[in-house]
């Protein structure tokens, strides 16, 4: 049975600000190894594609170009495109490619991976999926639970049930947890990290769609059969994607279906979501220092630092995130990283009523 990859690449990234930006968001930041998250992904998958076979890329117009331009610039040409007309969740989008599969008279088993996520080692991954793709063919709808390394708060839980031989059945879908819920996790040993990574045969998500939410199903499968294709673009049709209601596939399925299946992944996974993460999985100096671009740390230790723009000069400081990006400049302690969403998305918020 053959596996196609399906690259979902929206979302903003704001707790990557100011580098993650509407103009170049998070997925597509040329500062991981000379390569953006986006491409990394694209040259993941290449063991995945038979001879002829190709990607799907699940996007919205305003990234579409950002998409095909940096696929091109590392040698992958070959791919459709479903492009949204406005940004939604994980539901809609996996659904879309599922349908969109199904309408080719295809049911090949999805590989459904975000775009904005550092997974290694290679090899090892393979091995996983290679597991997880027995599960598929059963008919389970699998994702990957990543071991845990310590109480993150900032990843959802999953709590594995019975044993299926490749994996463990779910019992259940955790809320991203306070500390003290993470720690009796981690302790229980029966927990893993959700990695938003799923395999599934394109029939069985809609299935599963049908039975939990056939009204959004509609909606979707008319934005695809009312939608025009240009070449390897294909637009899905706004006046139906516009009503679609936005929520994630853990809501709508996986938190729901009997058919869930858990493969269990011990590989250095992080969906890089903060500044935080960024500084965990990069190479330090002596001091315990990221340092990018034009910058300097003179007695400091535990920082990260990044210059796209102006010169950062830090003195005897300790666990400080310094950012800046043309006339933009960010700073915070790494510990406080993870709220600097809140704190853009106020500001949208506060620009909006000052502008009515």
């Amino acid at each position: 049975m053959s596996i196609v990859p399906v690259i979902i690449a929206g979302g903003l990234g704001t707790r990557l600000w100011p580098l993650s930006c509407e103009e170049t968001p998070k997925p597509f930041i040329e500062i991981f190894e000379g390569k953006s998250l986006f491409q990394k992904t694209m040259l993941r998958i290449t063991p995945f594609l038979k001879e002829g076979g190709s990607p799907l890329i699940v996007t919205n117009k305003a990234f579409e170009s950002l998409c095909r331009k940096q696929a091109e610039s590392i040698g992958v040409t070959q791919f459709y495109s479903l492009i949204e007309p406005c940004m939604k969740n994980t539901t809609p989008a996996i659904i879309s490619a599922a349908y969109f599969l199904a309408h080719k008279g295809d049911d090949p088993i999805m590989l459904v991976l975000p775009a904005d996520h550092v997974i290694t080692p290679f090899d090892k991954f393979v091995e996983y999926i290679n597991q997880a793709t027995k599960l598929a063919e059963k008919g389970h709808i699998v994702t990957f639970g990543i071991e845990p390394t310590g109480p993150k708060t900032c990843y959802g839980y999953i709590k594995r049930g019975e044993s299926l031989g490749e994996g463990f059945s779910i019992d259940s879908f955790k809320e991203k947890p306070c500390k003290e819920k993470a720690e009796s996790y981690i302790a229980s040993k029966q927990h893993f990290w959700n990695s938003g990574i799923f395999m599934a045969k394109a029939s069985v998500f809609l299935s599963e769609m049908l039975k939990y939410d056939p009204t959004n199903l509609n909606l979707i499968m008319s934005s695809i059969d009312q939608s025009f294709t240009e070449g390897q673009k294909v637009f899905l049709e706004a006046q139906y994607y516009d009503q679609i209601i936005s929520n994630s596939i853990d809501y709508t399925i996986m938190e729901k279906t009997d058919k869930g299946a858990v493969v269990p992944a011990n590989i250095d996974w992080s969906d890089i979501g903060t500044w935080d993460a960024y500084w965990d999985h990069q190479d330090k100096d002596d001091q315990a220092n990221v340092l990018e671009g034009q910058v300097s740390a003179i007695d400091s230790q535990g920082c990260l630092f990044i210059s796209k723009g102006v010169e950062i000069v830090g003195f005897g400081l300790e666990d400080i995130v310094a950012i800046s990006n043309g006339n933009k400049v960010m700073i915070t302690t790494r510990k406080k990283a993870p709220e600097l969403k809140k704190i853009i998305e106020s500001q949208e918020k506060e620009k909006v009523s000052k502008s009515v």
